[in-house]
């Protein structure tokens, strides 16, 4: 697979598997939006690979995303997460 350097993740696209993004758990913020209705939820990749399988792709994300409010496509957005950055108390 391969990388991107900014962020040493995988290049996502549409034949990557949903159970690839849980390797990375707590490294991908995977988010949907309305453009309709202007919701928005964000979605767990362990709970995704759970409902749809181990092989299910973006793609096959993609094709069942619905709104529950107008019935449209969400539009999906995955990204890798910043991690935070504590500061250290000393003494």
């Amino acid at each position: 697979m391969a990388r991107n350097a900014d962020y040493d993740a995988p290049v996502l696209g549409e034949t990557t598997r949903l159970v690839d993004l849980m390797h990375r758990h707590s490294e991908w913020l995977i988010s949907v939006y309305c453009p309709d209705c202007i919701r928005t939820s964000r979605l767990e990749p362990a709970a995704l690979v759970k409902r749809l399988g181990a092989k299910a792709t973006i793609a096959d994300l993609k094709r069942r995303l619905r709104c529950r409010e107008c019935g449209r496509s969400w539009d999906l957005l995955i990204k890798p997460a910043l991690r935070s950055r504590r500061r250290l108390n000393s003494g």
